[in-house]
Order: structure tokens, then sequence, then C-alpha cells
């Protein structure tokens, strides 16, 4: 629950068949409130062994897949995640991402990979979107060097 699975530079090869999720031999999987954000043309799912039973899919972005699965919840997005700076490896939100919001309470941790509390509006993804530092940013004062 609430994972980013991202843009996995060579030599890394932790995704089986390129595949943003592998999974096999388990009966019954939850994939929620996660993204997405794949190599151009990479498959969403890759299933080896048994397949599951149960597959619940719902509440993820995906970006840059390819292919699409069947039985699966409708509030998943097809979209730019828009992280802050995904080729930095940064994948907070920034204003605007689809992400805010939209994700369920189902499972979901209570706070965000930095430990940032979640609000009872879920985000999708690792890191819940801080609308306070957003704010802070913005009115931050500058300094003059005119008098």
């Amino acid at each position: 629950m609430n994972n980013v699975s991202a843009l996995e530079p060579p030599p890394y090869q932790a995704h089986a068949q390129n595949a943003e999720v592998t999974v096999g031999n388990s009966l019954d999987i939850s994939v929620l409130n996660n993204i997405l954000y794949s190599e151009p043309g990479a498959p969403i799912l890759y299933i080896f062994g048994t397949p599951p039973s149960q597959l619940l899919w719902d509440y993820n972005i995906q970006f840059n897949s390819s292919g699409s699965l069947t039985g699966v919840g409708g509030n998943n997005i097809v979209a730019d995640p828009l992280f802050v700076s995904p080729s930095l490896f940064n994948f907070a939100l920034s204003a605007g991402s689809p992400a805010i919001g939209a994700g369920t309470p189902a499972e979901a941790p209570s706070v965000d990979l930095l430990g940032v509390s979640r609000s009872a509006s879920i985000d999708i993804g690792a890191y819940a979107y801080d609308l306070i530092v957003e704010e802070t940013k913005k009115k931050s004062p500058t300094k003059s060097t005119t008098k």
C-alpha cells in the first residue's frame, strides 16, 4: 500500500520482465494507492507461477506503462503523477498532482515514508502532499537589494 515504483535505472533489474508489479504463488493480493511510473512501454503486471485467485487493484496511478488490467477497481488513473523531480529521484508530489486526495484510507498507513501524518484525504503514493510546506515556500520573504 502507498508505494512508488519508478524508473529503475540499470544495472538494477528487480522488476521481472520489466513489469512494474510482479506477483506469483500468492492467492490474495491487494495493490492500493500506488504510483507506477515506468520506462515507456513497460508492462503493468507480470504474473509467474500460480496466478492469484483474488486481485484487488484500485486507487493506483500508472504512467508510461503498456497494457491494461481487467476486473480491477474503477478508481485507477492513467496520468503523469507530477512528481517534484523524477529525474533526480524526488518522488514527492507537486501541486496539481492527480495523486493528491485520490487514494483510499483502506489499509493506508497513518504516516508517509518521511513520517508525515496522512490527512483524512489520502494521497496516492509513498509521500503525502504537504500543502503547508508548499504555502510556506510561496510566502517565504525574499531579500530585497533596494532601499
